[in-house]
């Protein structure tokens, strides 16, 4: 299967809480964590 190269910014990122204490919850507020592997089916990291 071949892909055209597209940019992380396009897909999408879930919003939600974080589950760290602060001071580090207030560190990550705002912060965007995007499933690149889910979109390009990798199974295998590392």
């Amino acid at each position: 299967m071949k892909q055209s190269p597209i940019s992380a910014e396009l897909i999408s990122a879930p919003l939600g809480k974080t589950i760290y204490p602060e001071p580090y919850a207030s560190l990550m507020k705002g912060r965007q964590k995007r499933k690149l592997g889910e979109y390009f089916g990798l199974t295998h990291f590392g």
